[in-house]
C-alpha cells in the first residue's frame, strides 16, 4: 500500500517539569490547522505494531531538522527519543528519553509543542506508522501540550481525574484515597456477589447479571415445603426447644443437688440455694460439692428432743459450722454474722434451740 509522509506540529505544555509520556495523534479523526487532510487515526494497534516492528527507538529533533540532514552540513542533534507507543482512548501517547538539553529548554518553556511525522494511506488518510517527531513552537494539530502553563499536574493525574469526575486541582492524595474507595467497593462487591453464587450453586466465576437472573428466578418460585416451614412454625418449634432445654438444665440442677445430698455435702434445708446454683453455674456447684466436707457423718442425726450437750449435739454444732464455712465460702466478703444469720434462717430446724 502506497504511503505519504506528513508533517504535523502538535502542543504540549509541561508541567512545571517534564513529562515522560506525550500525546502524539488524537483518537479518529485527526484535525490540522492549515487545512490539509483529512487524516485519521483509526487503526491505533497497527501504528504500535509498526513501531514495534522497527526494533528501535524513534528520534525527536528540534524544528524537525533530521527530515532534510541530507543537505545540512551542520548536525541535527536528537532532542530525546521515544522507546515506547501506547494507546489511550484511541490515542498515541508516547514514551520519551529526553536529552538533557532538551529537557532544560522545555523546562524554560523555551519549546512547548511537538510535531510527529507520521506516514498515512493517501486513499483513505489512515496514519499507519510514526516517522519521527520534532520540538517546535508552531503546532499544526489540535493536541495536548509539551509543557502545561502553571499547572501542578502531569497528563495521566490530568486524565484521571477527568474519569473520576474530580476537580482538575485534585492533589495526588485525593485521587489515591478516592481510587482505593471505588477499589474496596469493587472488591467488597464482588465479594457479596460470589457468596450470594455459592449459596445459589453457582460455579465460581459466575457474572454479576447472571447472579442477578438466578435470583431473580429464585424469588419467583414457590418456596419448596420440605426445605422451608412458615416463619410461625419456626417460631413455634423455637420456643418449644428453648424450653425443653430450660427443662433440661432444671432436672439435671435437680439431680445434682439431690446427689449431693446424700452424700451430706449439702443439707436438705440448703436444697433450693442449691438448686439455684446448680442451674445458673453447673461448673461452679460442682466444684463448691467436690470441696465441701460431709456436713455429719453417717447415721449421726439427732432425733427429736435429744439433750443439750450430748455427742449428737456436739455433732449439730460441727453441722452448723460446716454449713457456715460453706455459706461464706459461696459469698466472698460476707462478715462471719451474716452468714451465721443467713445459714439459721434456712436450716431453722438444725438452729433451734434444744431444751
Amino acid at each position: 500500500m502506497p504511503t505519504v509522509t506528513f508533517q504535523a506540529s502538535c502542543a504540549q505544555a509541561l508541567p512545571e517539569g517534564l513529562s515522560e509520556w506525550i500525546q502524539l495523534l488524537p483518537a479518529g479523526e485527526i484535525v490540522t490547522r492549515d487545512g490539509r487532510g483529512p487524516y485519521k487515526n483509526t487503526n491505533p494497534q497497527g501504528i504500535v505494531e509498526e513501531f514495534l516492528a522497527y526494533g528501535m527507538p524513534v528520534a525527536i529533533d528540534y524544528e524537525h531538522q533530521s527530515l532534510d540532514a541530507e543537505e545540512k552540513t551542520a548536525p541535527t542533534p536528537a532532542a530525546g527519543w521515544i522507546t515506547e507507543l501506547e494507546i489511550r482512548g484511541g490515542e498515541i501517547w508516547a514514551r520519551v528519553e529526553w536529552n538533557e538539553r532538551a529537557a532544560e529548554m522545555i523546562a524554560a518553556k523555551e519549546y512547548r509543542y511537538i510535531s510527529p511525522v507520521f506516514q498515512y494511506d493517501p486513499k483513505t488518510g489512515v496514519v499507519g506508522r510514526i516517522v519521527s517527531a520534532g520540538l517546535t513552537n508552531r503546532p499544526n494539530l489540535y493536541l495536548q501540550a509539551v509543557a502545561r502553563q502553571g499547572g501542578n499536574m502531569n497528563e495521566l493525574i490530568e486524565r484521571l481525574c477527568m474519569m473520576l469526575n474530580l476537580p482538575v486541582t485534585s492533589t495526588t492524595e485525593e485521587i489515591v484515597t478516592h481510587l482505593q474507595r471505588l477499589i474496596d467497593l469493587v472488591q467488597g462487591n464482588a465479594s457479596a456477589a460470589q457468596e450470594i453464587a455459592t449459596a445459589l450453586s453457582l460455579p465460581d466465576g459466575t457474572e454479576l447479571p447472571a447472579i442477578a437472573t438466578a435470583v431473580a428466578s429464585r424469588l419467583s418460585q414457590e418456596p419448596d415445603p420440605a426445605r422451608f416451614v412458615p416463619r410461625a412454625e419456626h417460631d413455634r418449634v423455637a420456643n418449644t426447644l428453648q424450653q425443653l432445654q430450660e427443662q433440661g438444665k432444671k432436672d439435671e440442677a435437680a439431680r445434682k443437688v439431690a446427689n449431693a445430698i446424700a452424700a451430706r455435702k449439702v443439707s436438705p434445708a440448703m436444697k433450693s440455694w442449691a438448686t439455684d446454683y446448680a442451674t445458673r453455674d453447673p461448673e461452679g456447684f460442682a466444684a463448691f460439692v467436690a470441696a465441701a466436707p460431709a456436713i455429719v457423718a453417717e447415721g449421726s442425726v439427732a432425733p427429736a428432743g435429744a439433750p443439750k450437750g450430748s455427742v449428737l449435739d456436739a455433732d449439730a454444732a460441727a453441722q452448723k459450722q460446716t454449713l457456715i464455712d460453706q455459706y461464706k465460702a459461696a459469698h466472698a466478703g460476707v462478715s462471719d454474722k451474716d452468714a451465721l444469720l443467713a445459714v439459721a434462717a434456712a436450716n431453722t430446724e438444725l438452729f433451734r434451740e434444744r431444751r
